[in-house]
């Protein structure tokens, strides 16, 4: 690249159509709706917990420049994996199984990359301890100064 020249932005329609997918599957997952076949609710649950740790992580990723740039990587496979949470696709125990362990495995490998953050956009604290200081929001995060 030359001078001047700026690398895109992560495409934010990726972030919303994966968004999308896991609440299609989280309504196609309802704790009820798994219920003729036969799973039981732990493994309904499960299920579900997994699917929402992901919107979580879409949600809150739209908030920091950071977040989207990690959200825009992990966005296919979030939305792949999500897809597959369907009826026709999770009608054998086995198949329940697998889709929370990709779930499970995704999380996993996407935990390291998401950096926790305020919802009023401070910086994140500093890793020695100090002493708890509200900011004007409120929050009880850490923050970098002292009393």
């Amino acid at each position: 690249m030359g001078a001047g020249e700026s690398i895109p932005g992560p495409r934010r329609s990726d972030i919303y159509s994966a968004r999308g997918a896991v609440e299609v599957a989280l309504k196609r997952v309802d704790l009820n709706s798994l219920n003729g076949f036969g799973f039981s609710k732990d493994k309904r649950m499960e299920l579900a917990m997994e699917l929402t740790w992901m919107k979580t992580f879409l949600i809150t990723s739209e908030k920091t420049g950071h977040g989207r740039k990690v959200a825009d990587v992990w966005c296919p496979a979030i939305e792949l994996l999500a897809g597959n949470c369907d009826d026709s696709f999770l009608k054998t125990t086995q198949r329940l199984d697998a889709a929370c362990k990709k779930l499970a495995s995704l999380r996993q490998k996407i935990q390291p990359f998401v950096v926790p953050t305020c919802p009023c956009d401070h910086p994140p604290p500093p890793s020695k301890p100090v002493i708890v200081k509200s900011c004007h929001c409120h929050c009880d995060h850490p923050s970098r100064s002292k009393r």
